[in-house]
């Protein structure tokens, strides 16, 4: 079974409440920045673990310096698998010590507003559960300069597996899950033989959690400034353009080859799921192998997935018709 650093050891002999995981390539225009945020949080116990992606620039020198300057194992830095974001995150997702009470993910060019990490923490302990819980915000999605930031748009439906399946809406930069939302990923990334088939390790949290019945809390007050630039692995996705060009993208058949790819990633996980959840999955897998437009429609309508926005899924149906699924 592959695995991309497994059971590494950060170097820290006492664990801090929260461990900030960034993926790391180039991203030295922005780094300070964001670099910046962190040491400015009003929660102060954090950790950083870097996953450095062979960076050329002088992203490795910055963190180098913010390292000599911060408290001890307080930045840790390793080797990424160099097979991307989404690889580097799930790497470094993968090799958190078990027991770690908080874990959040952090893009390598934005700004965290302070109250990030305090808000996020007190906001999962207020719900006093046990159980695995994933914590996301909204945004300020602002231009490469930081100018006219705007409040990212709210869910429109409930969160949950059967919109996890055919959409992801979580802001990766945003997460935080608990010890036990730890425990259910690190184990159904242990169930993957390697990370390629996980298209976005954020899309995947949303999937996995969501499919394990885990309680998510969506936050309207924004956490961080969103910076959008061509750098972008995908962006944000709240303007109208931006919105037609994710419904072109579904009813050409790109998100019918992610669904494709996603089910491969999530199938491994399936022991772990409801079985409202399993059965999902069953149907709209059945409804992208069916061969009549009658049967896939058929199929999809029983599997009760949904995508947030009426013309979205007005797409997603279309897309059943025309065989993109």
């Amino acid at each position: 079974m592959a695995r991309d650093h497994a059971n590494l050891n950060f170097g820290r002999d006492v664990l801090a409440k929260v461990v900030i995981l960034l993926a790391l390539h180039n991203g030295a225009t922005h780094l300070s920045e964001q670099l910046d945020s962190y040491f400015a949080q009003s929660l102060k116990d954090w950790a950083l673990v870097v996953g450095d992606d062979g960076s050329t620039d002088s992203g490795p020198q910055i963190l180098q310096r913010y390292s000599e300057c911060a408290e001890r194992d307080q930045i840790t830095v390793v080797e990424g698998p160099r097979r991307g974001g989404t690889a580097n995150f799930l790497s470094l997702l993968g090799s958190v010590q078990a027991d770690q009470p908080f874990t959040c993910f952090s893009d390598q060019d934005d700004v965290w507003l302070p109250h990030k990490l305090a808000r996020a923490v007190e906001r999962i302990e207020a719900l006093e559960t046990g159980g695995p819980v994933c914590y996301f915000s909204r945004t300020l999605i602002c231009r490469e300069d930081l100018s006219n930031p705007r409040l990212s748009r709210p869910q429109s439906r409930p969160l949950g597996f059967r919109n996890a399946l055919v959409q992801n809406v979580i802001a990766g930069n945003t997460i935080m899950v608990n010890a036990a939302a730890l425990a259910v990923l690190q184990k159904a990334y242990a169930s993957l033989d390697s990370a390629e088939p996980v298209l976005l390790h954020d899309w995947w949290v949303y999937q996995i959690l969501s499919g394990t019945g885990a309680t998510f809390i969506s936050d309207d007050e924004p956490s961080l400034l969103y910076r959008q630039h061509s750098g972008n692995q995908i962006g944000a996705n709240d303007g109208v353009r931006a919105q037609f060009a994710r419904i072109a993208m579904v009813t050409r058949g790109t998100y019918g080859e992610w669904y494709a790819r996603n089910l491969v990633a999530i199938r491994p996980a399936l022991p772990q799921f409801t079985p409202e959840n399993v059965h999902v999955f069953n149907a709209f897998e059945q409804a992208r192998y069916a061969k009549s437009w009658w049967r896939r429609v058929t199929k999809l309508r029983g599997s009760c997935v949904y995508r947030q926005g009426c013309l979205s899924n007005l797409a997603l149906y279309f897309s059943a018709i025309i065989n993109k699924i």
